[in-house]
């Protein structure tokens, strides 16, 4: 919700409230609805009624308006928080609820797979060995890939009509709903991607972990954990 939607509903809020307080309030004019004249009973029943209805109306008019909409900036999506933040006030697709969820969760995985690569990294590696293998690199470039492929998803995400969508299922107008699905297999080809970006971090950690123990590295080992940066590279 922006912060401009934010000003005006509180504004509408806090004048309902102001108005009854100084109807009501003895302080004020203090309109008794039970044991005051009937003129100014009634001048207190229409306040209330009137601010059960604005009340009502005002918020869901707001709440339901364009401006209603999450503004956001593409470029202005630095951190992980923010993507997750953004993905939260798009749950309203229905179709894509299951990619959002998804894709959140893709977030919150990388960076736990991040934290453990790191712990183990400095138990394992001098920092000459981390470069030598090229680990902080290659682990920052398919950090950056997931993140990328995030923000891709937000975007088709944000553009999706799923009014539209659900009227022309009802219509049965099959050039639209081809052009909609297309849309929505490529929001889902980028979670399977981000699924692969996540497996090779399992992949790389588990390598890393046989290879933690402070002993000599065994052959076969470290030329697997090899491998799987290799494959990591190749996903660049």
């Amino acid at each position: 919700m922006n912060k401009k939607l934010v000003v005006k509903l509180c504004l509408l809020n806090f004048g309902i409230a102001i108005v009854n307080i100084f109807a009501f309030s003895n302080a004020f004019m203090g309109i008794m609805l039970g044991e005051d004249t009937t003129i100014r009973r009634a001048f207190g029943y229409t306040i209330l009624l009137m601010s059960v209805i604005l009340f009502f109306y005002g918020n869901y008019r707001f709440l339901h308006s364009k401006e209603a909409q999450y503004e956001f900036s593409i470029q202005d999506l630095h951190k992980p928080e923010d993507m997750i933040e953004v993905l939260t006030e798009l749950l309203n697709k229905n179709i894509l609820n299951n990619e959002i969820n998804t894709t959140k969760n893709q977030i919150s995985r990388l960076l736990k797979k991040k934290e453990s690569l790191k712990n183990i990294i400095y138990i394992k590696f001098k920092e000459e060995d981390e470069d030598a293998y090229g680990l902080k690199d290659v682990i920052g470039k398919v950090e950056n890939l997931l993140f990328s492929n995030v923000k891709s998803i937000i975007n088709a995400i944000s553009v999706f009509d799923q009014q539209e969508f659900t009227q022309i299922n009802q219509k049965g107008n099959a050039e639209k709903h081809a052009v909609y699905m297309e849309q929505v297999n490529y929001i889902r080809e980028k979670v399977n991607d981000n699924e692969t970006i996540l497996l090779e971090f399992d992949k790389l950690l588990m390598q890393l972990s046989k290879l933690s123990d402070g002993t000599q590295a065994d052959s076969d080992d470290l030329a697997v954990f090899k491998d799987v940066v290799n494959n990591m590279k190749q996903l660049l």
